[in-house]
């Protein structure tokens, strides 16, 4: 089940195991750049430190203009 809505991701939660590569979107000089990943079982989306190269915390509502 693809849905990030779907009874067996609410009773066991997605474990975040396949993901795309990092994507930076293109921005307004004005607004720091975001580099995040979307995991490809439940399409949340989550920061991406491209120095360490690891997955970081989910990325909030409010960025995802």
């Amino acid at each position: 089940m693809a849905s990030g809505d779907g009874l067996l991701n609410r009773l066991f939660g997605c474990g975040h195991r396949k993901t795309g590569r990092p994507i930076t979107p293109v921005h307004k000089a004005s607004e720091p750049a975001i580099t995040y990943v979307v995991c490809l079982d439940c399409g949340q989306q989550f920061h991406y430190d491209t120095v360490q190269m690891r997955i970081g915390a989910r990325v909030s509502k409010a960025a995802d203009r």
